[in-house]
C-alpha cells in the first residue's frame, strides 16, 4: 500500500498505464480493431497518461491505414495533451488520409514551423497545400525549405521540383531538380524536367546535355525527344529538331505538339 501512496503522490506511473499501451497498439497491429477500441473504452477511464494512450493507439492505426479511426484517436490526445508537435503530425497524416487535407495543412505547418521531424513534415506540408489547391502557397513554402528536407532520395527532391516547374517557378525547379539528379544520376526523368527548367529559364545550351542524356537513358521517351527537338530548332539544328519531332510523334502518335513542332521547324 505505501508503494501504491508514493506513485500516487508524485504522479507517476506504476507500469500498469505502459502495459495498456502495449496491449492496445499490439491489438491494432494483430488486426483485432475492434477489439482494440472495445478495450482502449476500458481502461481509458483509469490509465495514468490517457493522451499517450490514444496517441500511441493512433499512430499503430495510422500504420495500418485505419485512418478515420487514427484521427479520431488523435483528436482526442490533440485535446489531453495539447498541441505537442508529434501529435499534430500523425493528425496531418490521418486527415489525408480520410481526404481532409485542407484541415491537415495547419497541423503540418505547426510539426514543420517548430522544426519537428522536418524531412517528414516538410514534404507532407507541401503535399497537403497542393491537395488542398493553395499550389502557390505550396511553391511559396519550397523557397524557404532546406535541401535536407528531401532526405537521401530523388522521389521528394524530384516531386518539388517537378510541382516548381509546373507552377513556372525555374528559380525552385532547377535547385530542386538538381539535387534529383544528382541524388538518382541515371533516372531519365529528373535528367529531362532539369533540362527543361534550364532550357525554360534561357540557357539552352547548359539544358542541352541532360535532355540528351534523357533521351539516351529511356529512348522510349516521347515528352524528351519532344523537348530536346524544341532546343534543337532553339539552337538552329534543325535536322536534328525534326528528327526528334518525328521520334516524339512515333513514340506517342497522339502528341499533337509534336506534329505542331515538325510542321514549324524550317526545312
Amino acid at each position: 500500500m505505501a508503494t501504491l501512496v508514493v506513485f500516487a503522490n508524485l504522479g507517476l506511473d506504476n507500469g500498469i498505464g505502459g502495459e495498456q499501451t502495449r496491449k492496445a497498439v499490439w491489438l491494432v497491429e494483430q488486426g483485432s480493431f475492434d477489439e482494440a477500441r472495445r478495450y482502449l473504452e476500458q481502461v481509458s477511464n483509469e490509465h495514468r497518461h490517457p493522451g499517450v494512450l490514444r496517441f500511441r493507439a493512433g499512430q499503430a492505426l495510422l500504420d495500418a491505414g485505419r485512418y478515420k479511426d487514427a484521427a479520431d484517436l488523435l483528436e482526442q490526445a490533440l485535446t489531453i495533451d495539447g498541441p505537442r508537435p508529434a501529435i499534430r503530425l500523425a493528425l496531418g497524416e490521418a486527415l489525408v488520409g480520410t481526404g481532409r487535407a485542407i484541415e491537415a495543412v495547419g497541423h503540418f505547418e505547426a510539426a514543420y514551423d517548430s522544426g519537428y521531424d522536418v524531412d517528414v513534415a516538410g514534404p507532407m506540408l507541401v503535399r497537403a497545400l497542393v491537395f488542398a489547391g493553395r499550389t502557390d502557397e505550396a511553391v511559396g513554402r519550397l523557397s524557404g525549405m532546406p535541401g535536407s528536407v528531401a532526405g537521401t532520395s530523388a522521389d521528394v527532391a524530384l516531386d518539388f521540383g517537378t510541382l516548381a516547374l509546373e507552377r513556372g517557378a525555374m528559380v525552385e525547379a532547377i535547385r530542386w531538380l538538381r539535387m534529383a539528379v544528382e541524388r538518382a544520376p541515371d533516372r531519365a526523368e529528373a535528367h529531362e524536367k532539369l533540362g527543361l527548367a534550364i532550357f525554360l529559364q534561357g540557357d539552352p545550351h547548359t539544358a542541352l546535355s541532360h535532355l540528351e542524356r534523357a533521351c539516351r537513358l529511356d529512348p522510349a521517351r516521347a515528352s524528351a525527344h519532344l523537348n530536346l527537338a524544341a532546343l534543337y530548332a532553339e539552337l538552329g539544328r534543325f535536322a536534328e529538331a525534326r528528327s526528334r519531332a518525328a521520334e516524339a510523334l512515333r513514340l506517342d502518335p497522339a502528341e499533337p505538339r509534336a506534329a505542331d513542332l515538325l510542321k514549324a521547324i524550317p526545312k
